[in-house]
């Protein structure tokens, strides 16, 4: 029997349905500077799939932990004083991604 999982191809890791994970950002001396949750559908395992999944699972945009964090990093963002930081989409693209057989 055949299983599928999505690929995201810049970061290696693969989709799952939304969930939070905990994003650390630290200050220079290795302290933690900000520590919050936020919207992913990105892991390492991924959700597989029994059967060969459509693309339209993701029409509406993903969430990036990875791409949130850098956020945060580069526009010293205080993701408290900006709830909606932790929740932005991005956008889909398909070239970004690869159908996997397992």
């Amino acid at each position: 029997m055949k299983c599928y999982r999505f690929k995201h191809l810049p970061t290696g890791m693969y989709y799952r349905p939304s969930s939070e994970v905990q994003v650390k950002v630290l200050n220079p001396d290795g302290t933690v500077k900000v520590r919050c949750y936020v919207k992913t559908n990105l892991s390492k395992k991924g959700k597989i799939y029994p059967q060969k999944p459509s693309w339209s699972w993701i029409d509406g945009g993903y969430y990036n932990h990875l791409l949130t964090k850098q956020r945060i990093i580069d526009e010293n963002l205080d993701p408290y004083g900006r709830f909606n930081i932790r929740y932005k989409s991005y956008p889909f693209v398909q070239s970004e991604w690869e159908l996997e057989e397992l």
